[in-house]
């Protein structure tokens, strides 16, 4: 019935001088819902109830052409409040329109963690009845793949990530299955998880510049991080103490004294 009621609306109000050829399927089939509760709700107060219905009913004849469906049933299955009338939103819900959401400052995030530990990537998209959440990388669905390290999607639609590698940086996407023009983008960033050297009793002789060198499939990397020590045993001069130097002559074989 209810795609009946969806064709009978394209044919009336969806012409070919006024449709737009560039509308997708998904914002026709708002745009009927949206056009219909409008037909239907005939004192505008934005509820349907069932005299409404009557009335469309008896004007577009529809009680011979329905079977064992009328627009009654609507009624009866889907006032999800019970309140024995129909709002748009429940309108949306029975003719399945699903409407999704994405703040525009989330439709690009960045995610960083440390090798080793576990993450969380949770798609920001909203929605009454979204569908599923599907995940991407590299332009391969992730929720297809039987993967050790990335095998709990959550009911929410999380991508979980068990144990962090440097292998997990990247970009991932998701977006709602079947409603791919809405998306949002994970940059996934991986810090690795560092060492330390450690030195103890330290000497004169520990200064210098020492190196660190990172390795892995990517590539070579290195940094230098430099120590200076300083030996109080080579001082030439006490802090805050004045010193005198003895000189016997110059160059002249004179005498030089010290000045005061």
């Amino acid at each position: 019935m209810k795609s009946m009621l969806l064709d009978l609306q394209n044919q009336k109000y969806i012409t070919q001088e006024n449709e737009n050829p560039n509308i997708d399927d998904l914002s026709r089939k708002k745009l009927l819902v949206d056009q219909m509760f409008k037909y239907f709700d005939a004192d505008n107060n934005g509820l349907v109830d069932i005299n409404e219905l009557t009335q469309v009913i008896k004007q577009e004849e529809l009680g011979k052409d329905l079977s064992d469906c009328t627009l009654y049933d609507l009624l009866k299955y889907d006032d999800f409040n019970t309140d024995k009338h129909l709002a748009l939103e429940e309108f949306y819900r029975a003719f399945q329109v699903i409407q999704l959401s994405l703040p525009e400052d989330q439709k690009l995030t960045i995610t960083a963690a440390t090798v080793g530990q576990s993450a969380v990537l949770s798609c920001a998209i909203q929605g009454s009845l979204r569908p599923p959440i599907i995940w991407k990388r590299n332009n391969i669905i992730l929720n297809n793949l039987d993967l050790e390290d990335i095998n709990d999607f959550g009911d929410d639609g999380s991508l979980y990530i068990t144990k962090v590698t440097t292998t997990h940086m990247g970009n991932y996407t998701c977006y709602a299955d079947g409603y791919e023009q809405v998306y949002q983008t994970h940059i996934f960033q991986v810090n690795a998880n560092g060492s330390e050297v450690h030195i103890s009793n330290v000497r004169y002789e520990d200064t210098g510049a020492y190196t660190c060198i990172a390795k892995n499939e990517a590539g070579v990397d290195e940094d230098i991080s430099s120590l200076f020590v300083e030996d109080s045993a080579r001082k030439t001069r006490a802090e805050k103490k004045s010193i005198e130097f003895h000189v016997d002559s110059d160059k002249n074989g004179k005498d030089l004294q010290p000045l005061d």
